[in-house]
């Protein structure tokens, strides 16, 4: 479900002179999970946003991009409308902590999608670091601790028989995995998504918020479309996941090896059609998934194996 929230930002891009600007700025409050813990102070957590997109005038069809993502616990007394609107686009650093008067937690991201039209081909990626750096040196010698990436691709042809009839192939990749830094000893956002300072991460009512495959997980995905006319849509894909590397690594693997992994490989079949402004939508899965939640491992047995049908139908409404 989602989070009461307000937001304020551009309609669309603005041009600045040395290119074209979106913006977006975004304050929330979240929700603990009423199985979480006993502790009432910290039910509730401001939730604040800022993400800036910039289309360079001198390269078409590139989008470079920076988000900040900021949360903290709201006290009984509650806060004030500094601390609300204000205090979460403060300066960054590495004063906050236990006893600084900001517990909080700060996560900030570049990203960027170059697109080139003529040719029908784009490719996206997001690098985002969840803790902060003490200084520059610190930056330029593990740039890697805390941080997750997503990279991907898309390749239109459309040189396919038939009107208006086009051919797609898509592919990422997702890594939430801690990076080795953690073999150090260093505290901090070792595990992505998660904080010593804000026990319940990035949830809401204990749902994750963010990238479904979860935290410590890495993911594999491409998919083949072909596309007609009406917004007609039919195509399959492939997905492989590796769920809380973070677990297996840092509990699991020095005693069991490497072949305990909860891991999960799915082939599914989706399509998409337009019926008089209704769009409907329809996707078929199977997935066969080995070692659930670690439990073979644990219990010292045999990987236990799994597989899953899914289902999922659904449509919507677009006014002409």
């Amino acid at each position: 479900a989602g989070f009461p929230h307000v937001y304020a930002g551009t309609a669309h891009a603005t041009d600045i002179g040395i290119g074209r600007l979106q913006a977006e700025a975004l304050w929330g409050h979240l929700g603990e999970s009423a199985y979480f813990d006993s502790v009432s102070t910290d039910n509730r957590r401001l939730f604040a946003g800022v993400v800036f997109a910039l289309q360079p005038r001198v390269l078409d069809g590139l989008t470079l991009g920076f988000a900040r993502a900021y949360q903290r616990t709201i006290p009984t007394a509650g806060l004030s409308l500094w601390h609300q609107f204000f205090d979460p686009y403060r300066s960054v650093g590495v004063n906050s902590g236990p006893g600084s008067g900001y517990e909080d937690d700060q996560l900030v991201s570049v990203f960027a999608r170059w697109a080139f039209p003529a040719s029908g081909f784009e490719a996206y990626l997001e690098y985002a670091r969840e803790d902060h750096w003490h200084d520059l040196l610190d930056l330029a010698m593990e740039p890697d601790h805390s941080r997750a990436y997503t990279v991907g691709f898309q390749k239109i042809y459309t040189d396919l028989p038939g009107p208006g009839r086009r051919l797609r192939i898509a592919g990422e990749v997702t890594n939430l995995n801690a990076s080795p830094t953690w073999e150090s000893g260093r505290g901090g956002a070792i595990n992505f998504y998660t904080h010593g300072q804000i026990h319940q991460g990035y949830t809401h009512d204990g749902q994750l918020l963010g990238a479904p495959i979860g935290p410590g997980s890495d993911s594999w995905y491409l998919g083949v479309d072909v596309l007609g006319p009406a917004d007609r849509v039919l195509g399959v894909a492939l997905e492989r996941i590796r769920f809380d590397n973070d677990v297996y690594y840092q509990r699991l693997a020095a005693q069991y090896g490497h072949r305990g992994h909860d891991l999960e490989l799915t082939a599914s079949v989706h399509g998409a059609m337009d019926v008089g402004g209704l769009q409907l939508v329809g996707e078929l899965g199977y997935s066969h998934r080995w070692d659930r939640g670690f439990v073979g491992m644990l219990n010292g047995t045999n990987l236990p194996q799994d597989n899953n049908i899914s289902l999922t139908l659904g449509a919507a409404w677009r006014p002409r």
